[in-house]
């Protein structure tokens, strides 16, 4: 139902940045750690995210999404 769904989208976690980062930075594991909600990429989906290239700036604890790489 959708309120199943959106419990666990609330529970679960998304990659997120532990610091600032600037745009045209190459996303490093170290600069990654998991935050609520889950509406993000999972864990398991590192490697779509480790390796890339920030197009904006990101602030220290925002979840990262696809619109947000190059």
């Amino acid at each position: 139902s959708d309120g199943v769904s959106a419990a666990k989208e609330k529970l679960e976690r998304s990659i997120a940045t532990k610091r600032i980062m600037l745009a045209g930075e190459i996303i490093q594991e170290s600069d990654l750690h998991m935050l609520s909600p889950g509406d993000g990429f999972k864990w398991a989906d590192l490697d779509k995210v480790v390796g890339h290239e920030l197009i904006q700036d990101i602030p220290a604890d925002e979840i990262i999404y696809q619109s947000m790489l190059k």
